[in-house]
């Protein structure tokens, strides 16, 4: 979350990741769908990322990936709550790196990507994407793909994650 100079709150660090999969939660339900057994992509492992991958996998969704600046993790198995507390401990307290979770857990691990960008190039299918990392994340080659491959619904948690092509 933003630091308290910025108008940020140490009170309520889970308000924006819960809310970005709740503002999903309702968009889905206008469909008469919800999380329970879709696929999810969530970029980035802070404040963010760590609570939305906390609140969908109450919600039932399975998490595949996380990223941070120097790479991209994909867990097809999913990022469950006991992975979701190691990524905590990992980011907030050691200050450590993404891959280290590929390391501990088999999962692949994409340098230098972002988490579009390798889902592009992949191919991989997820039903919701959730970019919680930084601005213009989601390029429209990226936002093509995503619907490509079955993407039903975005929910923005980062500050303007998609570019202008990616929202045409």
């Amino acid at each position: 979350g933003k630091g308290l100079e910025y108008g940020g709150s140490l009170i309520r660090p889970e308000a924006t990741g819960y809310g970005t999969s709740y503002f999903a939660a309702e968009m889905l339900a206008t469909r008469k769908m919800n999380f329970k057994g879709k696929t999810v992509a969530i970029s980035g492992s802070g404040n963010v990322a760590q609570y939305a991958v906390e609140k969908v996998n109450q919600l039932g969704g399975k998490v595949i990936s996380l990223c941070d600046s120097s790479a991209t993790i994909i867990d097809e198995k999913g990022i469950d709550t006991k992975k979701c507390d190691y990524v905590l401990e990992l980011k907030n307290v050691r200050r450590g790196r993404i891959a280290e979770y590929a390391d501990k857990y088999k999962a692949i691990c994409y340098e230098g990507k972002n988490v579009w960008d390798v889902i592009r190039e992949q191919g991989i299918k997820v039903d919701i994407a959730l970019p919680c990392a930084t601005q213009n994340e989601i390029s429209g080659q990226n936002a093509k793909a995503l619907v490509k491959n079955g993407c039903i619904c975005v929910a923005e948690g980062a500050n303007m994650p998609s570019t202008p092509e990616a929202i045409k």
